[in-house]
């Protein structure tokens, strides 16, 4: 059985005991010391996440808190140049941190795991044995994460136009989903991932820039190269690695080049230009310098 170790919860109103300063001068943080970062690898894209069984926040019933955990998850998908996703799974029976190979999201704290002053807190497990490189940094994969919602905070749904009467759930949500992917907290008071969340703080259910670098930091964008292989001279002309990650054939992509277009198979390779902010224009020189069709892949 794979050696794994669950992470630190990693909660809103408390800092984290450990954290790992990316190499350059950033804001946010990733989850972890240097020596046990962990993100979801791209074979387990979408990342699954279920929502406990017959369990729905009080002061959100029926699908309305639910809705806005979806619109959380929506948030994180939506940056752009991001090479991660996430799928709705089934209802879980396991809720709370249950340790049962399924990310569950449970509302109203059903086991008490959480102190007083805490709005929701993160479990994380992942496997040592099974590690990726990224960004020149060694991640683990993985296996689940658990979010806990608290059972005696009034949540209220996102709504800039209604009256506020107590924690933005979007926001709360957010900040979580941040620590499932294996984001640490914020210095940035502004971010999404900063440790505290105020009653009535809206602003933090968007997610600000520093939450976006920190994504896509830790989740360069996948790319598909309709050739048997990169050729040597584009790599060489790259200031960044293009690392492979998987093989396929797929008849829907076809060489773009002057002869008859042709079936040829597909690699998949991770971008991670050093400033990721700058893959779109860094894309677009892999484009000209490789002449060859790269398309980006929603995983």
């Amino acid at each position: 059985m794979p050696a794994s170790k669950p992470a630190p919860l990693l909660v809103c109103l408390l800092a984290l005991a450990a954290i790992a300063p990316v190499p350059e001068a950033r804001a946010y943080r990733l989850s972890g010391d240097p020596s046990n970062l962990h993100r979801w690898f791209p074979q387990d894209l979408p990342v699954p996440f279920h929502f406990a069984a017959d369990n729905e926040e009080s002061d959100l019933p029926g699908e309305a808190g639910r809705d806005e955990l979806r619109a959380a998850f929506a948030g994180w998908q939506a940056v752009e140049w991001l090479g991660l996703a996430f799928g709705e799974a089934g209802a879980s029976s396991a809720p709370g941190f249950s340790r049962d190979g399924r990310s569950t999201l449970s509302f109203e704290d059903p086991f008490d795991d959480l102190r007083p002053y805490v709005i929701a807190a993160t479990a994380t497990w992942w496997t040592s044995d099974q590690t990726r490189l990224t960004r020149g940094l060694e991640f683990n994969r993985i296996l689940e994460s658990d979010i806990v919602f608290a059972e005696d905070r009034a949540f209220m749904a996102h709504d800039p136009d209604a009256a506020c009467w107590g924690i933005d759930l979007r926001a709360a949500a957010a900040h979580e989903i941040g620590h499932l992917i294996g984001l640490g907290h914020s210095e940035l008071p502004a971010a999404t991932m900063a440790p505290t969340l105020a009653s009535c703080d809206l602003a933090k259910a968007l997610l600000d820039a520093d939450d976006q670098e920190a994504a896509r930091f830790v989740y360069p964008p996948i790319v598909a190269v309709a050739l048997h292989e990169l050729p040597d001279r584009a790599q060489r002309a790259l200031a960044f690695p293009l690392t492979p990650v998987a093989e396929e054939v797929d008849g829907d992509w076809r060489h773009a080049g002057a002869a008859a277009a042709r079936e040829l198979p597909l690699i998949y390779y991770q971008l991670e230009p050093r400033q990721p902010s700058a893959a779109p224009a860094q894309l677009a020189a892999v484009k000209a310098g490789a002449d060859v069709v790269l398309v980006r892949l929603d995983p």
